[in-house]
C-alpha cells in the first residue's frame, strides 16, 4: 500500500503512522481461518470480526444466507418501521430467556450497545 493508492485517504485504527509509511497489507480475500493479501501472503486472521470468529471467512451457509437475504431486503432501520427478519429473531431470542417478556435491542457493536443500555 502506498500514497496515491488510497492509503493516504483513509483512517486506519489501531495502527502505528509508521506502519502506514512502510506500508499495510492490502487483504483481497478472507478462506476459513485466514486472509490474503494482494501479494498472495496468507494470514490467520486473530482479530476474529463479527462471524468470521466462529465460522471463518465465505462459510457457505453464510454466504447463501447473505445472498438469500440480500435479494429481499438488504437492510431497513428500526426507527418507525420494522422488518420480519427482525421481528422473529427478536422473539426467538426473547423466547431463550427465562422470562419471555424481554425486549431485545439490536445494535452493530458493544459500543452501540452499551450506550443504548
Amino acid at each position: 500500500m502506498n500514497q496515491g493508492d488510497g492509503a493516504d485517504r483513509i483512517w486506519h485504527p489501531y495502527t502505528r503512522f509508521s506502519a502506514l509509511r512502510d506500508g499495510v497489507p492490502v487483504i483481497v480475500r478472507g478462506e476459513g481461518p485466514g486472509c490474503s493479501d494482494e501479494g498472495g501472503r496468507r494470514y490467520i486472521d486473530t482479530v476474529s470480526s463479527w462471524w468470521c470468529c466462529h465460522l471463518g471467512h465465505g462459510h457457505p451457509r453464510l454466504v447463501e444466507a447473505i445472498r438469500r437475504q440480500s435479494a429481499v431486503l438488504q437492510q431497513s432501520i428500526l426507527g418507525n418501521l420494522s422488518h420480519r427478519p427482525a421481528l422473529d429473531l427478536a422473539s426467538a431470542l426473547a423466547n431463550l430467556m427465562p422470562d419471555a417478556a424481554r425486549h431485545v435491542h439490536f445494535t452493530s457493536d458493544g459500543s452501540c450497545a452499551v450506550e443504548a443500555a
